[in-house]
C-alpha cells in the first residue's frame, strides 16, 4: 500500500455542522432557520430551551451569517446578516403593534454536528435583539447579552440594604 493510499484511508471522517437560528418576538413571531439548506430539517432543542424545550422541531432552510462572539468579552454580541430570509422577517416586523415593538425580542443561535441532530445542540447561545436594520434587500439583526428592557431601571431602595432609610421613615 502506498503512502498516499494509507493517508487516504487513515483520514478522519468529515463532519457537517448545522448552524441554526431561532427568532422570537412577542406578538406571534417565531421563526426557525438552518443555514445553508433549502429544505427543512428536524432538530432536537436543548432541555432548557425557552420554547419547546427538549422537543424535536422543524427549522426551515435559509441563508444567514453570523460570527460567534468572543469568549473573553464580558458582554456577548453578534450581528446576523439575513439574506432572502430577511424578506419574511421584514414582513412580520411590519405587522407588529407599537406596544409589541417595545418589548425586546430574542435570538437563539445553536450549532449541531451531523449525526447529533436528534440528540441536541453542541451549544446554544440565547441573546436579545438590540437593533434591527432594514435595507432594500437585507435585514441585519444586532444581538447582545444585555436585555434592552432592563437598561436604565432603577434599583429598589429598602432599609435592609440602605440602613439610613430606616431613620427617615
Amino acid at each position: 500500500m502506498t503512502a498516499a493510499r494509507k493517508t487516504f484511508f487513515a483520514a478522519k471522517e468529515r463532519k457537517m455542522y448545522y448552524r441554526t437560528m431561532e427568532i422570537w418576538q412577542d406578538g406571534g413571531i417565531l421563526l426557525r432557520y438552518v443555514s445553508g439548506r433549502i429544505d427543512p430539517k428536524m432538530f432536537k432543542l436543548e432541555a432548557n430551551a425557552p420554547r419547546n424545550a427538549g422537543q424535536e422541531v422543524e427549522f426551515l432552510g435559509g441563508y444567514f451569517e453570523y460570527q460567534l462572539p468572543d469568549q473573553n468579552d464580558s458582554k456577548a454580541g453578534a450581528d446576523i446578516s439575513l439574506g432572502r430570509v430577511g424578506l419574511q422577517v421584514k414582513r412580520l416586523l411590519k405587522e407588529l403593534t407599537p406596544a409589541q415593538r417595545t418589548k425586546p425580542g430574542e435570538v437563539v443561535l445553536r450549532e449541531y454536528v451531523s449525526g447529533n441532530e436528534l440528540i441536541g445542540p453542541d451549544y446554544a447561545l440565547r441573546l436579545y435583539t438590540e437593533k434591527i436594520a432594514l435595507t432594500a434587500e437585507n435585514v441585519i439583526i444586532k444581538i447582545g447579552s444585555d436585555n434592552p428592557a432592563a437598561r436604565g431601571v432603577a434599583m429598589l431602595f429598602n432599609p435592609e440594604v440602605f440602613p439610613g432609610l430606616q431613620e427617615s421613615l
